[in-house]
């Protein structure tokens, strides 16, 4: 779900009750690792605003936590599932320092039946959150459109009849 160049704010999705919620959330809580017995998260929404004033409130991490309109959300995972199981799932991974590593965040996908890094931020910065959000939106919006051009519906064809 996304929504660019608009004030309209838009109802959020219904959650499971089990789903993490990290925008909008204040940045005080929002972690830096993942709990001890979590693998990863799996990102389930994902919606921004991208306005000029949301941009510029990535310079305070409080303020970048506040915009109404933005939402990121997943569900932790206990254990890495198997990757065909998984096919177009995105998931968060929050890794801590190792000896000679900093901390680092991580998006996987499933790429040819294994667990890939599609993108990652090192360190991991305060407003994460915000920084991840766009591109958890548009993987998700990108695998909502596969889903549909697979599955044979085409919207824009049946608007145009």
């Amino acid at each position: 779900m996304t929504d660019t160049g608009t004030a309209v704010a838009t109802a959020d999705p219904p959650l499971p009750p089990d789903a993490v919620r990290f925008l909008p959330d204040p940045a005080r809580s929002v972690p830096t690792t993942m709990p001890p017995e979590a693998w990863g998260l799996v990102m389930i929404a994902a919606r921004t605003q991208d306005t000029p004033a949301t941009e510029a409130s990535l310079a305070d991490p409080a303020a970048a936590h506040a915009a109404p309109t933005d939402l990121l959300a997943g569900m932790w995972l206990n254990h890495q599932p198997p990757p065909e199981t998984h096919r177009g799932d995105l998931v968060l991974r929050l890794n801590p320092p190792t000896d000679d590593d900093r901390s680092h965040t991580e998006l996987l996908t499933v790429s040819n039946g294994e667990w890939r890094c599609a993108h990652a931020l090192t360190p991991i910065p305060a407003h994460w959150p915000r920084t991840l959000a766009s591109s958890v939106s548009l993987h998700l919006l990108n695998q909502a459109n596969r889903a549909l051009h697979e599955s044979g519906n085409n919207p824009v064809k049946e608007r145009t009849r």
